[in-house]
Parts: structure tokens; C-alpha cells; sequence
């Protein structure tokens, strides 16, 4: 996937941003220079853009995901 920020938490039928559309809409698409905005099934923009759209029931780290801490290690000579 591009280097792009991580899609916000689910749209949850938001209007559809892309074009004025209105509808309500089931997940986020990438525009740049907009960045992600909410959009309805029709403004998905296919297999043609299936990096760039991230549906609402998909399974993956979202902007209001809370961060892992960084790893630790376990060997006990990198220990301070």
C-alpha cells in the first residue's frame, strides 16, 4: 500500500463526499490532495482502485487505533 496515512475509524454512513454525491457511505477512499474521504458503494472506484478504498467492515489499523508500544528485547546483553 502507498505511503499514506491510516484511514480514519469506520464512516458508519456518512454522505458520500466524492462528487457530491450524498449517498450514504460504507468506508473511506484515498483523493489526493483531500486525503480520505467517506464513500457510498457506487464511489468505491472498483478493482481499479483497490489500494485506495478501505470498506468500513475491513480488518486493519485505523487513525484512532491505539499504538503498540515498541518492542522490547529479550536478550539480556542489550539490556541496560
Amino acid at each position: 500500500m502507498p505511503d499514506r496515512p491510516l484511514p480514519p475509524d469506520p464512516a458508519c454512513g456518512r454522505s458520500c463526499d466524492w462528487g457530491y454525491c450524498s449517498e450514504p457511505s460504507n468506508g473511506w477512499r484515498w483523493h489526493d490532495p483531500h486525503g480520505w474521504l467517506p464513500v457510498c458503494d457506487y464511489h468505491t472506484g472498483g478493482p481499479e482502485a483497490a489500494e485506495a478504498y478501505v470498506a468500513d467492515t475491513a480488518m486493519v489499523w485505523r487513525e484512532g487505533a491505539p499504538r503498540l508500544p515498541a518492542p522490547v528485547s529479550l536478550d539480556p546483553q542489550e539490556q541496560p
